[in-house]
């Protein structure tokens, strides 16, 4: 029993070891490396199956002040893939959608991706339509309030004067009597 005992803790004491080697061996420093060195190791660590490594790298590289509109979409490219990995598809539109703002063109065809991916920029790209429409109504509703409004105060504001807002001082004019109201009897 002891034997046993002992046995197991040398045994989960050479897992930890190697698992701790394999943690090391893919993070590597990565400091002073370019943009698309740093990418093409986030890419690595993705299909390796790191993908929080892989997350880590590629924010660190949006960061970057000096990133490049195709670096850029390379990193958001990666990050979608890494949620649609994850099965985390709310995510994974969200880094797409970035990707079609850095890039409205951007078509993925099957042969350069999986066809999940390629469904889900469809599906954004289709949202992202509607939505623009939506944004021009509310222009115009607004813009045709606007108007209203401004005709409507100027024919108050010229409609006060009795005599027609010829520029002359109004003439005062009595009220109208009220009504006899019948009296019961």
């Amino acid at each position: 029993m002891i034997y046993r005992l002992i046995q197991n803790k040398y045994l989960s004491a050479v897992a930890g070891i190697l698992i701790l080697s394999a943690f090391m061996a893919h993070s590597q420093d990565l400091t002073g490396k370019s943009i698309p060195e740093k990418l093409g190791k986030a890419e690595e660590l993705y299909y390796e199956g790191f993908f929080t490594d892989a997350v880590t790298i590629i924010s660190e590289c949006l960061l970057n002040e000096n990133i490049k509109e195709e670096e850029q979409k390379q990193a958001y490219k990666l990050l979608a893939n890494i949620s649609l990995a994850q099965e985390k598809e709310a995510e994974a539109k969200n880094n797409i959608r970035k990707l079609l703002t850095v890039d409205p063109a951007y078509a993925p065809t099957i042969e350069q991706e999986t066809p999940q991916f390629v469904n889900l920029v469809n599906e954004v790209k289709a949202g992202m339509e509607k939505e623009k429409p939506k944004k021009r109504t509310w222009l115009y509703i607004g813009a045709g309030a606007t108007t209203v409004a401004a005709v409507v105060t100027y024919f108050i504001i010229k409609g006060n004067s009795s005599n027609g807002g010829n520029g002359e001082e109004p003439v005062e004019q009595p009220l109208a009597m009220p009504p006899v109201w019948p009296v019961e009897p």
